[in-house]
């Protein structure tokens, strides 16, 4: 069974257990934490990353200055959810926060607790509402700036501008209505704004150990239906460079910003990104849509002045979950009692050498479209997962309950597929969505700066590998909670070790 289609432009419209930590008293740390992420950023577009159209100069010195990881996975493509891992290093299947409709439990404990717990101050500027305090992502902020004032969706010349309230609620046509309503209207603030409220944080707190981070709204895509707009999807991916490069001008403000406050040499800067994004690969744009190489790879550079090796380029594949534990790491924090992110901090010393195990899991919400190699058809809800080991990524579909069969021309309605999905389609029974899907085996190492294509899948000629994968990837799917579970089982390891696959 092979993924299809699915549908363009989804994303806007999702853009919308208990952790321990022991508490000590607050200690008087000598450096703070600046947090930088891009909304929508592909490490592949970075001159950095070898993209030689790139404009993007300000993050390519600052990757000069420290670290960069050339391997690097989000465990969920789409920003709410992202960043909720980021924030508790535990990947969405651990935290909940899941679905576009729902909030980061109070129970989960974020880095920005953990700071403010020593003694840290703590503030957060974001640009876009996907991470507004409703959510749940303030936890731990002494300040939270999510005011916005700029449409992601234009129908018309004019925008009203009005304030959207939103809130969390079980009535999820209510939720769907007030975020389709702050889609039109306060949706995303300019990245100029987002280092303005930064700079101002910085320079009202740079007396004392803080941790800010900020969030630019990038070249996420915006939807335009006015008279005389170019198709969105060729517009988006035209203005992808540019945008990104308006984003790198303000990166480099703050980054400027933080050199004449003289905070330079103090301060640990992380830059990264809450996902990818689609340009037309498979025929679609955005991200939310798989978990295929565009939208779930993402660049992470480390700067520390006298703590970390500038030039340095690191291949292992590492995790947006391991940049919460890393930043204690430095700061000598006492690590949480659960998380499934690891420092890197042995990586960029050179004292660990292997590849972290990348996982990734995404409930599509939009209506997917699966053709199995018989021809026949299939679509509904479905539920993607990954895993990369090593050079090998294994990738898993499956549909989700209140799925369709059969049918031929696909009926396309505003920004959705109509209920019906397709003209003939007949609904299954529930208990049979499960079992329609694929699994899929690829060979993601490259050469150069692009993305691997995942166009050949090698299941039949790696089937021990397959399986093994495929095993792991079920446990960490399924064992919620149990990040020290997520490893091959000794006679997997040994099978794989004797044909090659493992060291």
């Amino acid at each position: 069974m092979r993924l299809v289609s699915i549908v363009v432009c989804s994303v806007l419209a999702i853009a919308v257990g208990v952790v321990g930590c022991s508490r000590v008293e607050p200690e008087t740390h000598p450096f703070s934490v600046v947090l930088i992420t891009v909304d929508t950023l592909r490490s592949d577009r970075l001159g950095a990353y070898g993209y030689a159209a790139a404009d993007t100069p300000a993050i390519d010195q600052f990757a000069s200055e420290g670290v960069l990881f050339e391997n690097v996975y989000c465990d969920i493509p789409w920003t709410t959810a992202s960043v909720a891992s980021i924030m508790t290093g535990l990947f969405s299947t651990e935290h909940g926060l899941q679905e576009p409709w729902l909030r980061l439990p109070e129970s989960q404990l974020t880095m920005a607790e953990v700071f403010r717990g020593q003694g840290y101050r703590t503030g957060a500027v974001v640009g876009i509402f996907s991470l507004d305090s409703v959510y749940g992502l303030d936890q731990g902020f002494d300040s939270y700036d999510d005011d916005f004032s700029l449409p992601a969706i234009v129908l018309s010349s004019r925008s009203s501008g009005e304030r959207i309230d939103l809130k969390i609620t079980d009535d999820l046509q209510e939720y769907a209505r007030l975020a389709e309503a702050k889609l039109h209207n306060d949706a995303y603030k300019k990245d100029g704004a987002v280092t303005d409220g930064a700079l101002e944080w910085l320079s009202d707190n740079k007396g004392e150990p803080f941790f800010l981070w900020a969030h630019y709204f990038g070249p996420h895509e915006r939807l335009i239906f006015v008279e005389g707009s170019r198709d969105n999807k060729t517009r988006i991916i035209a203005d992808y460079d540019r945008d990104l490069a308006n984003t790198d001008s303000e990166v480099g403000r703050l980054l400027k910003g933080i050199d004449d406050l003289g905070l330079r040499s103090s301060t640990l800067v992380v830059l990264s990104a809450d996902h990818g994004q689609t340009l037309g690969e498979r025929g679609s744009v955005g991200h939310g849509h798989d978990v295929y190489e565009p939208e779930v790879r993402i660049p992470l550079l480390v700067r520390f002045p006298s703590r970390v090796e500038a030039g340095l380029r690191v291949p292992q594949v590492v995790r947006s979950v391991d940049i919460f534990p890393t930043l204690l790491d430095y700061a000598d924090i006492a690590r949480p009692d659960r998380l499934s992110g690891r420092s890197v901090r042995s990586i960029i010393d050179g004292q660990e050498l292997t590849d972290r195990t990348a996982y990734m899991d995404l409930r599509v919400v939009m209506p997917t479209l699966l053709d199995d190699d018989e021809g026949d058809h299939f679509f509904g809800g479905v539920r993607l997962s990954a895993i990369r080991m090593g050079k090998w990524k294994l990738v898993r579909g499956e549909l989700a309950p209140q799925c369709w069969g059969g049918g031929g021309e696909i009926e396309w309605d505003f920004l959705r597929i109509d209920p019906k999905g397709r003209r003939g389609a007949i609904r299954l029974p529930d208990d049979q969505c499960a079992g329609i899907g694929f699994t899929s085996l690829f060979d993601v190492s490259q050469a150069g700066r692009a993305l691997a294509r995942e166009n050949e899948d090698v299941t039949s000629s790696h089937p021990a590998l397959a399986e093994a994968m495929g095993a792991m990837l079920a446990d960490m799917a399924s064992e919620k909670g149990q990040a020290e579970s997520f490893q091959l089982t000794p006679d997997q390891e040994q099978k794989l070790k004797s044909l090659g696959y493992l060291r």
